[in-house]
């Protein structure tokens, strides 16, 4: 499969030359004055020279959009000024006290910093706010700043994370932090010890705008980051952030970012085909059923693969309608990435179907089985809905995807494409736009509202015609899933 999946965010490839950072950010800059709304935290007695061990907001932080540089970050980032609608999001802290810019897309809230020529993703931020705060400091003391920052994603489960840039290495970590909470985000501050922490936060919906115009208030402290033994990491309460939020808010949490272990789970009654049992325990192997190789199911894995919270997720469902249940492995690589396996017995042997690439689209998708082959996924952004057939291979009824942003005029605009599928071909494609009017009035042309209401209808007959499903959740957050050696999953035996 060939998946790479890493903890930094994938640099993006150069098209053109900025010039180079006339100094590199960090404790050796000259000190500027900071906003009232700053916090200048250090851990020693400060000198007239010395720099604060910490720059971040104090309690509340205002970001303001501009188009400062926007047209050098789209051509050193690839894109074209028609596809994107981003702006510069640079606080004046972080632009007073280092070289780092940071860019956002209103629509699709991706945000990247740029840096020394090059730009970085920050990491996924669809179905969410994407970045929400950020900082400076030098954990790591090695001379030089690192950008700290935290951002969400997620429309069905709001994920909650925090990842940081270091100049020196020119790489971007996300540090493990599965949090997740309806109506919050993550915000960083700093203490007069020089601590950088982690506080719960709110979007101040008075002043609210759009995804790049924002105010941002921080509440409840629940963690820090710290620097111990050469690594960066994230130390939370759980407690006090289930106190604040519930239960329902918060995931598992572990310390430290351990890959050496994978999410695993068996649906009650896939051990009662033996064949399903034989092929899960090693034993056998299964037939590709076009390329005809045979392969055991290790070897449907890569070790390289998976990261923190995923794994394999083992169900029986009867796909083809013949009375017999097929084998599904869902494969869960990471937070936007997943596999879905699809095994048939015939005469005691195991046939693979067509793998369903990039089943799980992004972590929040909300899946679901609804019988008959057929299965949902949707977020934010738009649905999918297909099914296998009886020879095993993949066809879409209908995809659905919704788009917004706002104009140079900062008005709000929305759209939507459908395309209609029939015995696996496209049938028929709808599209509108609109914008909203100063009442918050969703505005089109008598063309679009035909489409919009044709679009409403064709989906409605959709959900009443595959009716409700059952829901599958991201294998690390199953109650019953249990933790296992990633090498029990790999090893031959």
């Amino acid at each position: 499969m060939g998946k790479k999946i890493k903890a930094i965010c994938l640099l993006f490839c150069m098209i053109c030359s900025l010039s180079a950072c006339a100094q590199k950010p960090g404790p050796n800059m000259d000190f500027k004055d900071m906003e009232s709304d700053v916090s200048i935290a250090s851990s020693q007695t400060p000198a007239q020279d010395m720099p604060p061990a910490v720059i971040a907001s104090e309690s509340k932080l205002t970001i303001v959009p501009s188009k400062t540089r926007v047209s050098e970050f789209t051509k050193c980032a690839g894109y074209t000024e028609e596809e994107s609608d981003f702006y510069n999001i640079t606080p004046d802290y972080i632009a007073d006290n280092s070289e780092f810019e940071i860019f956002k897309d209103v629509s699709s809230t991706d945000s990247f910093i740029m840096y020394d020529g090059e730009v970085y993703s920050i990491g996924t931020c669809f179905g969410g706010f994407g970045l929400t705060s950020m900082a400076l400091a030098d954990l790591n003391q090695d001379g030089a700043y690192e950008l700290y920052y935290t951002f969400s994603f997620g429309s069905g489960v709001h994920a909650l994370s925090i990842g940081y840039f270091d100049p020196v290495k020119k790489e971007v970590t996300i540090l493990d932090c599965p949090l997740q909470s309806h109506g919050h985000e993550l915000m960083l501050t700093a203490n007069e010890s020089g601590d950088l922490c982690v506080n719960i936060a709110v979007i101040d919906e008075k002043m609210y705008q759009s995804f790049v115009d924002f105010s941002l208030e921080a509440q409840e402290l629940i963690g820090t980051v710290v620097s111990s033994e050469d690594t960066i990491t994230l130390h939370i309460s759980m407690d006090e952030f289930i106190d604040l939020l519930g239960q329902d808010g918060a995931s598992e949490l572990t310390e430290t970012v351990d890959t050496d272990y994978v999410f695993y789970l068996e649906d009650e009654g896939v051990r009662d085909n033996p064949v399903f049992a034989a092929f899960i325990d090693k034993e056998i192997t299964a037939c590709d059923a076009e390329t005809e190789e045979s392969r055991y199911i290790y070897e449907c894995y890569e070790q390289d693969v998976f990261g923190v919270n995923y794994g394999v997720h083992y169900m029986a469902e009867d796909l083809d309608g013949d009375g017999e249940k097929e084998l599904l492995i869902l494969v869960q690589w990471d937070d936007i990435d997943g596999d879905l396996l699809v095994f048939h017995e015939e005469d005691g042997k195991l046939y693979q179907w067509e793998t369903w690439e990039y089943f799980l689209w992004m972590r929040m998708s909300e899946i679901e089985y609804h019988g008959n082959g057929i299965f949902s996924m949707g977020g934010g952004a738009g649905t999918i809905v297909g099914r296998y057939n009886a020879e095993g291979k993949i066809e879409y009824i209908v995809k659905c995807f919704r788009d917004f942003g706002y104009t140079e005029e900062d008005v709000r605009w929305e759209s939507e494409n459908l395309i209609l599928y029939k015995d696996g071909q496209e049938e028929k494609e709808l599209s509108w736009e609109g914008i909203y009017s100063h009442d918050d009035t969703l505005e089109m042309t008598p063309e679009n509202q035909a489409n919009y209401d044709e679009i409403n209808t064709i989906m409605n007959e959709i959900w009443e015609e595959i009716g409700e499903g059952r829901r599958i959740k991201n294998v690390g957050y199953e109650e019953n899933a249990k933790k296992i050696p990633l090498d029990e999953l790999l090893n031959k035996q």
